[in-house]
């Protein structure tokens, strides 16, 4: 199971769109993606943090972060 995956079954589907600020058909392209957009690494965004937070951190922003950057260096 992938982490966005993962986080959506511990929080649901909408308060996770929420709380980052996006819709859920956001989210669910970061699912299937299996990756945060690139903006998170950039420091444009921070869903990483706000998905760790909505967690209670079972889903660390390290852990999201490693798996954006790793999904967009296997895409490149």
């Amino acid at each position: 199971m992938n982490l966005i995956t993962k986080a959506i079954a511990m929080t649901g589907l909408s308060p996770l769109a929420k709380t980052c600020n996006v819709t859920y058909q956001a989210v669910r392209r970061w699912e299937v993606a299996n990756r945060l957009p690139r903006t998170e690494l950039t420091g444009e965004t921070n869903y990483a943090q706000r998905i760790a937070k909505l967690t209670g951190n079972k889903i660390t922003r390290r852990q999201l972060l490693q798996a954006t950057s790793a999904g967009w260096l296997n895409n490149s």
